[in-house]
């Protein structure tokens, strides 16, 4: 796939290459960039192209130069990444809005992910992959090199080859598009794309906002656990006692409350009639009859309690902004739900003892994250 790409390092270039890919209908849009969180690397490249005419804009010497964030040099990037005249075609776009967001303070105005597409496409199959390589291959019957992927985008000089592999990403984009939204119209999904399409820049802004986790009353919530934890084990191990054939010299014998194996022993020996398993969905229907059921099953709950969410939860705290960045998926289950990883902030427990533990923090104030309303009907 050969490609026509310029190389822009310099702010009279970069005003001339946003002047032409103004008109463009359709823009693919990538970045690369030294890390995969924005809030350790830095964004190295912002690549655009028409399909025909592709920059690739170096932003290493603009950061020479000054705060990406407030550069005036960058002032036309930021008015066409903004603008939604231009279609911008990207692959997992929420990765990339993120990245312009936060070091360029950037909106990016008229979404179109592909990745998005492609996995509304596949309608839940599950041995479909939606990496881009495996989009094109699918869609196109092409092979895209994707092993400059892993290469050094923090060199001071970035090689032919890295920038040429940058550029093919960008340049593909609109020839893919057309090809996703054929079979995004006629399997009657435009209403549902453009949804997706319209939550992505709020995601990433949220995702970027994270959210403030008191270390202080999260510990205290977590001794509570733990204390409940044991009481209730203790209670639970009485009842179970009964159950065991042979008590050991010391007093009762300890049954180790993970092991289904020795819980079901249990439980049989005191009549209960258990079934294939002891999870949760079958056990629900015996827990009014039998007690020792109804102990198990709270047990479960505060043990899992504990280990889910646990002092673990504080390692994801980041450093710089003292906030958890958890991923957040659009479509992260086959079901089409959002899902949510690192850590899944989803599952934290409803109760107020657990939501009182996420808060704005004392000092506030207007220079905290906003969230930025969009139309997308979450």
């Amino acid at each position: 796939m050969e490609i026509y790409f310029q190389l822009v390092r310099d702010a009279a270039a970069l005003k001339t290459a946003c002047e032409e890919l103004q008109n463009a209908k359709f823009l693919g849009f990538d970045v690369e960039t030294t890390n995969l969180d924005p809030y350790k690397g830095d964004l190295r490249l912002v690549q655009l192209s028409d399909g025909t005419n592709t920059k690739v804009i170096d932003l290493k010497p603009f950061a020479e130069r000054g705060d990406l964030r407030t550069s005036d040099e960058l002032a036309p990037l930021r008015a066409l990444l903004a603008s939604t005249r231009q279609t911008k075609i990207a692959h997992n776009a929420k990765f990339d809005t993120k990245w312009v967001r936060h070091h360029l303070d950037a909106e990016v105005g008229g979404v179109y992910d592909t990745y998005l597409a492609s996995i509304l496409i596949s309608a839940g199959e599950g041995e479909r992959r939606h990496g881009l390589a495996d989009v094109v291959q699918y869609f196109l019957g092409r092979t895209l090199d994707k092993s400059e992927q892993v290469s050094d985008w923090a060199a001071a000089e970035l090689s032919h080859s890295q920038v040429e592999y940058a550029a093919k990403d960008a340049a593909i984009m609109p020839e893919i598009r057309e090809k996703l939204e054929e079979r995004i119209v006629s399997d009657g999904l435009t209403d549902v794309l453009n949804l997706e399409n319209e939550c992505v820049m709020p995601i990433a802004q949220m995702e970027l906002n994270g959210f403030y986790l008191d270390r202080e009353r999260w510990r205290e919530q977590l001794d509570k656990v733990r204390a409940k934890q044991k009481r209730t084990g203790d209670q639970l191990q009485d009842l179970l006692a009964a159950g065991v054939a042979q008590a050991s010299l010391f007093g009762r014998t300890e049954i180790n409350l993970d092991s289904q194996a020795q819980v079901t022993d249990a439980l049989l020996n005191l009549g209960v009639p258990v079934p294939s398993t002891t999870r949760a969905w079958e056990l629900q229907p015996l827990a009014e009859k039998y007690p020792v059921v109804a102990k198990l099953l709270e047990y479960r709950s505060v043990a899992k309690a504990a280990q889910s969410f646990g002092e673990n939860i504080l390692e994801f705290i980041e450093r710089k902004t003292g906030r958890i960045h958890a991923d957040f998926r659009q479509i992260g289950a086959p079901t089409g739900r959002f899902s949510c990883s690192n850590p899944n902030l989803q599952q934290i427990p409803h109760e107020a003892e657990y939501r009182r533990c996420f808060r704005g923090p004392e000092d506030a104030n207007s220079s905290s994250p906003t969230i930025h309303k969009s139309n997308c009907g979450y």
